[in-house]
This record gives C-alpha cells, structure tokens and sequence, in this order.
C-alpha cells in the first residue's frame, strides 16, 4: 500500500474518531437526532442502500472475518480440537469457561454487546485471558448440565 494513501486512511480514522467524540455523526459531521448515537438519519439511510446493493459481497466478507476471529482463538486455546473428546468440526467447536460461570460472566452489564460471534472479538480485545478452553457443543452442555463431561466419567472406568 503507498506511504500516501496509509497516510490518508489515519487521517480518515482520526476525523471520525473526533467527530464521534464530540457526539457527531460520523460520516458528515452533522449532530444526530437524540437517541441516535453515532449517525444521522441520512447518513444511515445512505448507508442501507449501499450495504443492500452489495448485500452478498457485505455478508461474504463479515462472515470470513467471524470465522477468522473465531478459529484465531481456538488456536490460541488449544487449536480446533475439543480438549474432551477430540472433535474437530468447527462447526461443533465453541469457547467454554474452564471453572465454569459463563451465564454469570455473560450476565455483566459490560458483557451485553458480547454475545454470540461477539465473545470471540471480546477474548482478541482482551488478548486471550486464561481460563478458556475449546469444547464441541455437547461436551460443553454435557457440562454445563452434569458439571462433569460424560466423556470424563467414561475414561474413568476404564
């Protein structure tokens, strides 16, 4: 990318930081409506009918950065693997609290807008804290239901 055009784009973020500080719309500058927190109304407008013009492209893109987020953290929790049965669809792997409390961690009032796909951007936000480990959904309800994983109990008797 040229030195100009890196140069341009700080610029960009910079305006857009200030403008959302000073409660303007990010996109012109103009003051939003109360209740609106970061874009006027024409603003948003304009910015729907964008978006739906290229609506595919748009959840194309979106889709492959969660998936990237997502398989970032379960390599740094151990990789794509569930760490009780060794599962290893992605589409079946999730984040599971290791000493459990994940109901009462979702619970926080900082924690609302981390729900779903978002509680991956969360663990990056926050480099990755300890405590996390990579489960296949039915080990982690297995456990959250039974506190121990079937699988566990399993390898136990033998």
């Amino acid at each position: 990318m040229p030195e100009a055009t890196k140069i341009r784009e700080t610029q960009k973020a910079r305006l857009i930081r200030k403008r959302k500080e000073r409660g303007r719309c990010y996109r012109c500058g103009k003051r939003p409506p109360e209740g609106r927190v970061q874009i006027c109304r024409r603003c948003s407008v304009e910015w729907n009918k964008r978006r739906s013009l290229h609506k595919d492209r748009y959840n194309a893109v979106h889709r492959a950065s969660r998936q990237r987020i997502k398989r970032e953290a379960f390599e740094v929790y151990g990789g794509r693997r569930c760490a009780c049965c060794g599962e290893s669809h992605e589409e079946f792997l999730t984040i599971d609290h290791i000493q459990g409390g994940g109901g009462l961690h979702r619970s926080k009032q900082d924690m609302e807008m981390y729900r779903g796909n978002e509680f991956y951007r969360w663990l990056k936000k926050n480099g990755y804290p300890a405590g996390y480990q990579v489960l296949c959904m039915n080990c982690n309800l297995a456990k959250r239901t039974e506190s121990v994983c079937p699988h566990k109990n399993e390898n136990a008797r033998d």
